[in-house]
């Protein structure tokens, strides 16, 4: 096999900065918003008040009621644990987005729920507290809040906007898919 070739350092790249895209978000506050994806990302350990346990996590992809530039959908996407807990962040998202609390059966654990069953929101309207936050690299970032309730009755639902493609049918753009958009 021949030998690999050396590359020899060349100083026209010392002041070389990745071009970063930048992305336009949501306004920060309550928004309309329509669940577009359920992205499965699997069990990670986590450590919670010194205990250290496996969660299954998962991201929520919410396509607000607000356009962008150009008139493009605007989104935001939460980290969630997999929980059904009452304790959970993800518990009050689960049950405004399917319009019910969990029945008896389901707290008690006697009914299994799962990534199924949170699939099955996609497309449902709720209001959603969106929140900024600063970046460690510079940057802002919109997220979902800790609250969200359902809509006023007779408020019109939005649509997911139809050029968003899920995770699960995305080539790999290898920007994690935040593009959105094939």
């Amino acid at each position: 096999m021949p030998p690999l070739p050396q590359h020899q350092y060349d100083s026209q790249w010392d002041d070389y900065t990745p071009e970063r895209k930048a992305f336009e978000i949501p306004d920060a506050g309550a928004q309309q918003v329509v669940l577009v994806d359920v992205v499965p990302l699997g069990p990670a350990e986590e450590t919670f008040e010194g205990k250290t346990r496996t969660v299954f996590k998962m991201e929520l992809w919410f396509q607000t009621a607000q356009r962008g530039a150009n008139e493009q959908a605007l989104y935001v996407r939460g980290l969630f644990n997999l929980s059904f807990d009452k304790k959970s962040k993800f518990l009050p998202f689960f049950e405004t987005l399917r319009g019910s609390k969990l029945t008896p059966d389901e707290d008690a654990g006697k009914v299994r729920l799962g990534v199924p069953d949170v699939i099955a929101l996609i497309g449902k309207n709720a209001l959603l507290e969106i929140v900024h936050k600063q970046g460690s690299k510079g940057g802002t970032f919109a997220n979902p809040g800790k609250s969200i309730m359902p809509l006023a009755k007779g408020t019109a639902t939005i649509a997911p906007d139809p050029t968003f493609v899920r995770a699960k049918d995305r080539a790999d753009d290898g920007l994690g898919g935040f593009q959105g958009k094939k």
